[in-house]
């Protein structure tokens, strides 16, 4: 469908070009005739000038011009829209990848350590909390401090982490959200719990 709609876009702008040369060439015309005392000249190019020129006083040629004007705009404004979604979306894939390496890194840490959670965490609060702002520019929910006020929090630290980065690695957004905002409500339950 994407190859149909470029294709649609160039048949439409040279049609556009089509049409827009005689509007063009009668601005030309009129510019040369107000500065240069331009007058009709005689001759083949002075008699095709003038025919092109005259086309462009035609109402169904502006109308034309103008409704392909407004088409050529709405394919350009779909392309930049395209662009940017697609921007959004390597954006997203790329913040996954980092919430899966580091919910490695916090079961690894975790497992590895003998002191009990949150001292067992051996990762820079910072550097959470930098993902955790970088999640929340992405409009997902994150556990945030809270986190730390429940005895599993690693484990769920970990989960929420490689369940919500692996579903935005693989450019599954909306999914991703889901999954955040249940864990939310699983993170409320536990620390009910706690």
């Amino acid at each position: 469908m994407h190859w149909v709609l470029e294709r649609a876009g160039k048949i439409v702008l040279i049609v556009w070009g089509l049409f827009l040369v005689p509007v063009i060439v009668e601005v030309l015309k009129n510019w040369v005739k107000k500065w240069s005392g331009y007058d009709d000249p005689s001759g083949a190019l002075g008699a095709a000038i003038n025919t092109v020129g005259n086309l462009a006083n035609l109402w169904w040629l502006q109308w034309i011009v103008v409704f392909l004007s407004g088409l050529l705009l709405g394919l350009w404004i779909e392309k930049i829209a395209k662009q940017f979604q697609a921007a959004d979306k390597n954006k997203s894939m790329v913040l996954g990848i980092h919430m899966q390496r580091m919910g490695d890194r916090v079961v690894e840490n975790t497992q590895r350590s003998l002191n009990s959670w949150p001292a067992n965490l051996g990762i820079p609060r910072a550097e959470l909390i930098s993902l955790f702002i970088r999640i929340e520019q992405a409009g997902l929910w994150f556990p945030s401090n809270r986190i730390f006020e429940i005895e599993r929090g690693g484990a769920f630290l970990a989960n929420y982490f490689v369940n919500v980065g692996t579903l935005l690695a693989d450019g599954h957004f909306k999914q991703a959200k889901q999954m955040a905002d249940s864990a939310k409500t699983q993170l409320e339950t536990e620390k009910a719990l706690s």
